[in-house]
């Protein structure tokens, strides 16, 4: 067996982080904390972590192609959730007739 490497900074995540995205634009890691019922930023630059984003029962994350929207899903609230990345803030929210899983988005942008 060979021994685990370690590349980069090791960063303590209290609860855990069911999906992590990177968002090289604005050099930040948005980790969707399940346990904490929030998303965990984390600015690369600064080797710390803002201000976390409250929601409801966060499983997943994916970002737009263009880095201005993050898509959270809520499976606790059966809804796609919208979040500017310039200010952290819900900028919108669909809801959705079944428990959401996860989230990716495409070439067209869609969900």
């Amino acid at each position: 067996m060979l021994p685990a490497a370690t590349f980069g900074t090791v960063v303590a995540v209290t609860g855990g982080a069911s999906d992590l995205v990177l968002d090289d634009q604005r050099q930040r890691l948005y980790l969707v904390n399940s346990t904490r019922t929030q998303i965990d930023v984390y600015s690369i630059p600064q080797r710390r972590f803002l201000d976390p984003v409250a929601g409801t029962r966060l499983l997943a994350a994916a970002l737009s192609r263009d880095g201005q929207t993050l898509y959270v899903v809520c499976n606790g609230a059966s809804s796609l959730v919208m979040m500017s990345t310039a200010n952290l803030q819900v900028s919108g929210r669909i809801s959705l007739p079944a428990k959401p899983e996860g989230v990716a988005v495409g070439y067209d942008e869609a969900c």
